[in-house]
């Protein structure tokens, strides 16, 4: 599959851009493609949601001695659990295998397994296809996932039998190797070695033994796309501390050790993997803390990134591309402490620690709709995993909602459902999601020359009910806040024509509230007349924020010749704030300006005249109440070559400064010139390596120092090569900003200019709410890949009659998607990445409008990702 498509769209039409409005108010309203993306996207009182505060389980099954801390493996709605209550003595009691109705909790079969003797207490079944596997005891189990029935056991206790019986209680893990065969790993606790069986008949293809006087506890890590096995090794008990970490090249019939890697203490808990890089973590029983480590596996031996002191875990890391962060559960359990870390991935930096939630022995669990996060708990005094579980906020730990006692073990999210264990039971819980879902704008204007639209997009599934939105209107002046309600039916775009509901003449902000997520931008085409009285044409849209902020940062803005920028700041509090503008020049000292900012009011602010004349400048925005802002700009621009391209760009501001900086479009082809402006907020200098990503070829690295307090700006076209297109990333020693500014000439002759602030983070979901394609604008969807390996995108129209398609990125690429239609074409987006990607929407146009004119120009925004919808 190529890395750029061209598609021809079809079907839904819509004149408005185009011709005419008849009202006020402009409403496309078109049906959704049935089975959109977003078929488990929670909605408040809806199936898969949860609201804040509830804590009645959708279902809470019956007691079947589920083993304690363990969470099901959920797979085509049936929940699959170890149970059985495995006392330690003789006779005891038969380990089991139960299967649930994922959807109600009801007994689907159970298959009883031979006593295990107290082990096996938090294994979970491996299901592939329609085969599940499981340890318990000395013995491995294939069952048939649709009625239990044993497909075949292996033994895998060696010859001799030193020891007695051999012991299993790791998770199984399967790989396929190079001649194509499934294999199926698990580990023996008594002999302390690892196996590999042939998942078809079970039938032993190879043992690996460790080090004497170790067990096997932890999950081997799998990596698939470099035939590697990663082995945790755990001591014997009462012998000398010798924990480590194994790894091996499984391509070929018998695995071949590649290096191996001393821990601290014992490694009793499973491995993650990203990228190249190990994370997982030891135990130290005791007092002593543990450590969780970063691994970096360089072909024939391991390099320690970073290494981090915890309380005790056992359990397996997650990792999280969208926050840049590796979650681990802990347990001082010593003293009863529960804690759940967040670490960054790269540096090993502590992002959290909530002492609250987290658990000895326990793995935590990330949404894959709303990029939430679950931890269990556990009850040291009880020696259970039974005080309940929360919901929390993966990028600052809060917790957002919690279940007090029915639950506590491993949490498991499918389907819109929060699974977890306690008790010998299993309890389902709707997934969390918040009450209340904004957007906010500063900037809009309705005035001569100026037509400003507002798209909204609900990505719900038809047949759901309809979002109700309330639009508060703010204005600079006298005028009172406007607020009106609109509604948004499940899988439509409804499109508001600003001016006419505002009227002429006005300096508007705007606020966006629903009670069901939606995405909002806001398009704004003109002719601009400006201070100089010259005509502009062109257009700009921004994706709103979803929150007001006391910092905003902005790395672009030029106050020379042929350009006139503006601030402009919104205050939606019921008092007034105090904000105060720092700008920062390439060789200047900074210079900060004083403002206050009515409540409920819109203020403007020129630029050119507070910074001064004086070309290049950044801005630091920062206010004792939370506003927003964005920077609009207008211009007429020279370039390098002398052009003469007229247009506008606007952005919101960025909420914090970042070390890393995503970008997915960037041209440096004829008639485009590419800028990328840094912006560094701190007193020292920073370095700064950026990453082009091309459509074709191999990434190319540059370094730049940055100083402190200052503006520093590239011309990509140089920088990068000409005749590119790109993507970007940014990587820096400190946290700055970073924008990219873009002008062209595109097509038959339509000029103007984008600009759009990086993406901090990397993102799976991806939506753009406007889109738009006729005989007169084009569309691109830009996806950049900077990642190692190839990213699968499905890109789903959310209304009309397209149907859904994919585009492969290869590892460090750019890849692009065409839009183009003869008729009017009126879709939203969204697109699925099974990679971390970065989504950029560009669009050119000569816009025709309400008033029928002659507006050529582009904008270009980057998506909304589930955690600006959520």
């Amino acid at each position: 599959m190529r890395s750029v498509k061209v598609i021809r769209e079809t079907g839904s039409t819509a004149g408005g851009r185009l011709r005419t409005v008849r009202a006020t108010l402009w409403v496309t309203v078109l049906a959704l493609l049935a089975g959109t993306l977003f078929p488990f996207l929670p909605h408040p009182g809806s199936a898969g949601q949860a609201l804040a505060g509830t804590e009645a389980p959708v279902f809470e099954s019956a007691d079947y001695a589920i083993k304690d801390g363990t969470g099901p493996t959920v797979v085509g709605g049936v929940a699959y659990l170890f149970a059985g209550e495995d006392p330690w003595e003789p006779p005891g009691v038969n380990s089991k295998v139960v299967a649930l109705d994922a959807s109600d909790g009801h007994l689907l079969w159970e298959k009883e397994l031979e006593w295990a003797g107290g082990m096996g207490s938090k294994a979970r079944p491996l299901v592939e296809g329609e085969r599940l596997y499981i340890g318990c005891g000395k013995d491995v189990y294939c069952l048939e996932t649709a009625d239990g029935d044993v497909v075949w056991t292996r033994d895998i206790t060696p010859s001799g039998r030193e020891l007695g019986d051999s012991v299993i209680i790791t998770d199984p893990v399967t790989y396929v190797n190079a001649a194509g065969t499934a294999v199926v790993v698990v580990g023996d606790y008594t002999y302390g070695g690892y196996l590999g069986l042939k998942a078809e008949d079970g039938s032993v293809l190879w043992r690996y033994p460790m080090d004497a006087n170790t067990s096997a506890i932890g999950s081997p890590g799998v990596d698939d796309t470099a035939d590697r096995l990663y082995l945790p090794q755990h001591t014997a008990y009462g012998s000398p501390v010798n924990g480590k970490v194994v790894c091996l090249d499984v391509s070929g019939s018998r695995p071949e050790k590649k290096w191996e890697y001393a821990t601290e203490f014992d490694v009793a808990g499973g491995i993650a993997l990203h990228q190249g890089k190990l994370y997982f973590s030891d135990f130290a029983y005791g007092s002593d803390m543990s450590k969780l480590y970063c691994l970096e596996d360089k072909g024939n031996e391991a390099r320690l990134a970073w290494k981090k002191d915890i309380w005790g875990s056992s359990g397996t890391p997650l990792v999280n591309v969208n926050s840049d962060a590796v979650y681990v559960c802990g347990n001082d359990y010593s003293v009863g402490g529960n804690h759940f870390y967040a670490f960054n991935l790269s540096t090993g930096e502590l992002i959290w620690d909530n002492c609250n939630w987290g658990a000895y022995n326990g793995n935590c669990a990330l949404s894959p709709v709303t990029g939430y996060l679950y931890a269990g708990s556990f009850d040291t005094a009880a020696w259970a995993h039974d005080k309940g579980f929360a919901a929390l906020d993966p990028y600052t730990g809060s917790e957002l909602w919690s279940v007090s006692a029915k639950g506590g073990g491993d949490p498991v999210v499918a389907g819109g459902l929060v699974y977890t264990t306690a008790n010998g039971k299993l309890y389902a819980y709707r997934e969390y999601s918040p009450s209340s879902f904004d957007w906010y704008f500063a900037e809009g204007y309705t005035g001569d020359g100026f037509e400003q639209w507002l798209c909204l997009a609900n990505p719900g599934k038809p047949g759901e009910e309809k979002a109700k939105v309330s639009v508060t209107y703010v204005f600079n002046g006298e005028r009172e806040p406007l607020t009106v309600r609109y509604e948004v039916p499940a899988g439509t775009r409804v499109t508001v024509f600003v001016n006419g509901e505002v009227g002429p003449d006005m300096e508007v902000s705007m606020k966006v509230e629903s009670d069901r997520p939606i995405v909002a931008e806001r398009p704004v085409y003109f002719e601009y007349s400006g201070r100089s009285g010259r005509r502009w044409t062109g257009g700009h849209c921004v994706v709103g924020v979803d929150a007001p902020a006391a910092e905003w940062y902005f790395a672009e803005g030029h106050t020379g010749d042929g350009f006139e920028e503006w601030l402009t700041l919104a205050n939606f509090e019921e008092r007034e704030a105090k904000v105060e503008v720092t700008y920062l020049y390439p060789d200047d000292e900074p210079r900060r300006v004083e403002h206050r900012l009515p409540a409920r009011k819109r203020a403007t602010l020129y630029v050119n005249e507070e910074a001064g004349e004086k070309g290049d400048v950044s801005v630091l925005v920062q206010s004792d109440l939370p506003i927003v802002a964005e920077r609009p700009v207008y211009f007429h621009y020279a370039g390098r070559g002398g052009h003469g391209w007229t247009g506008g760009h606007c952005v919101a501001g960025a909420l914090q400064s970042s070390r890393k900086w995503y970008f997915a479009e960037g041209c440096t082809g004829d008639g485009f010139e590419e800028w990328l402006t840094l912006a560094n907020p701190q007193d020292e200098a920073a370095k700064v390596k950026v990453t082009y990503l091309y459509q074709e070829g191999e990434p190319l690295t540059r370094e730049y120092d940055l100083k402190g307090n200052s503006r520093h700006t590239l011309f990509v076209n140089e920088e990068a090569g000409a005749g590119k297109e790109l993507g970007m990333v940014v990587d820096s020693s400190l946290p700055i900003v970073a924008e990219r500014p873009l002008y062209f000439r595109y097509g038959s002759g339509w000029d103007g200019g984008s600009c759009v602030v990086g993406a901090p983070l990397l993102g799976n979901f991806w939506c753009l709410a406007e889109g738009y394609t006729s005989a007169f604008f084009d569309q691109y969807i830009c996806v950049s890949n900077p990642g190692k390996e190839r990213a699968r995108v499905t890109v789903t129209p959310l209304f009309g009659d397209g149907a859904p398609f994919e585009l492969e990125v290869e590892a460090g690429r750019r890849g692009t998607i065409t839009l183009r239609s003869e008729e009017p074409v009126e879709r939203a987006y969204a697109l699925y990445s099974d990679r971390g990607v970065v989504v950029e929407r560009a669009m050119y146009f000569n816009y025709q409008g309400v008033g029928a004119h002659d507006w050529d120009g582009g904008h270009c925004v980057m998506g909304a990702t589930l955690q600006d919808i959520y």
